[in-house]
């Protein structure tokens, strides 16, 4: 029985350490699972510790972090290693190294994760799939290519590879070939550039793949990002009923026709023209991931791991019934430093790892709030978020309200 086949594991360790580490908790502790967590070394208080069954500490003295997680996992007696938001969740190798040591990897199938961990690869699984893509030029395999990238394409363009490295929008020759150089030096199989689409709407769609139906769960618009930090979703993403239909359908047959089997989503660019194409396919959870949650009222990293044992959901999409609007704000901190308190309005949730105490840098956590429309959902995040104060850090709260607070982005016009 499934039943019985998810019962087998009984404890995971969770190899996340950032700050939806205690949501993982939470949700698998929900399926009756106990859980190991990572606490820093040295020690830095997190919020997850105490919440988790068990909390260890990495060991100073290897300098694979890959080994190190798993050799915990086999001194805690873990069944499973859930790899969290990051890029473990698709690292070929450590996904290999999991399965030898007889403990579950909770993602897709290991042909999938091998053959999607390469950015280039995905572009051309895309278009075998009959599936349009951004124009693109490469591999760049020489340096008469690079000028050639740019004469084809257009400045500003857009510079990718096939290690998913953020991609960086170039404007000239001199940063085209600057770039390129930087990230071949690293060893990586294929770098190329895409056509930069102006005002384009970045829209990612949420699915599960599973033998007794596919469904599309939400559909995200990426509306604000940047390089320095900046990073707001929307759910549901305002696009046109023929736009959504063109992704929904695309979306699915894409993981159809790999054979995928679970959650994972696929991003979209949409032009001014509502022209759709695919910019790739991701087999793990995502941050953004936690809006589609809190919108539908789901808990996809619970789904994810029922659907690693192969059991049946049992429901279908037109059994959801979001209403409004929801937002996720990253709030990053600028510099760092020592927590000393956190107050979160009401009116929102945010999901953190930080806590009193805490040293804290980066991502220190995301905020959502939710509205009717999404007119009252800017209008509660700009109230949240200046209610919102993390003492002992400096963050970035004032440049993300600068953001949204205008017109601009309240009546969704396409700023970039």
């Amino acid at each position: 029985m499934v039943e019985t086949e998810i019962l087998v594991i009984r404890r995971v360790l969770i190899a996340e350490q950032g700050p939806l580490t205690e949501y993982l908790v939470r949700s698998l502790s929900h399926l009756g699972l106990e859980t190991v967590v990572i606490v820093p070394n040295p020690p830095n208080p997190v919020s997850y510790s105490s919440q988790a069954t068990f909390a260890v500490q990495l060991s100073t003295s290897t300098t694979d972090l890959r080994d190190a997680l798993i050799e915990i996992a086999n001194d805690a007696g873990c069944d499973g290693i859930h790899p969290g938001y990051s890029s473990l969740a698709e690292d070929v190798e450590f996904a290999q190294r999991v399965m030898r040591s007889n403990v579950k990897f909770i993602g897709p199938q290991l042909e999938l994760v091998f053959a999607l961990s390469n950015r280039w690869t995905v572009r051309e699984m895309s278009r075998a799939a009959g599936i349009p893509v951004s124009e693109a030029f490469g591999p760049i395999a020489s340096v008469s290519e690079i000028s050639t990238c740019g004469d084809v394409l257009g400045f500003p363009l857009w510079v990718k590879d096939s290690a998913g490295r953020p991609p960086r929008l170039v404007e000239d020759h001199q940063q085209l070939s600057a770039e390129v150089a930087s990230r071949s030096l690293t060893g990586v199989a294929a770098v190329w550039g895409e056509r930069h689409i102006p005002k384009g709407r970045h829209v990612v769609a949420s699915c599960v793949w599973e033998e007794t139906g596919d469904m599309v769960l939400s559909l995200r618009d990426r509306a604000l990002r940047d390089e320095w930090g900046l990073s707001v979703d929307l759910v549901p993403a305002p696009v046109t009923t023929e736009v959504n239909d063109v992704i929904c359908a695309s979306a699915l047959a894409f993981g159809r026709a790999l054979g995928y089997r679970g959650i994972g989503s696929v991003g979209f660019m949409v032009d001014e023209n509502e022209g759709v194409v695919c910019i790739g396919f991701r087999s793990r959870l995502q941050v953004g991931d936690l809006l589609s949650d809190h919108h539908q009222g789901l808990n996809l990293a619970e789904l994810q791991l029922r659907l690693a044992f192969g059991e049946s959901i049992g429901w279908s999409a037109d059994d959801l019934q979001p209403k409004g609007c929801s937002m996720a704000i990253r709030i990053h901190a600028v510099g760092h430093g020592v927590v000393k308190s956190i107050k979160v309005p009401s009116i929102a949730k945010f999901e953190t790892n930080i806590m009193e105490g805490h040293f804290a840098s980066g991502l220190l956590g995301v905020l959502v709030v939710s509205g009717t429309t999404r007119q009252a959902a800017v209008v509660k995040a700009v109230a949240a978020l200046k209610e919102f104060s993390i003492e002992g850090v400096d963050s970035d709260i004032d440049r993300q309200i600068k953001a949204i607070a205008n017109f601009g982005f309240w009546s969704d016009e396409r700023l970039n």
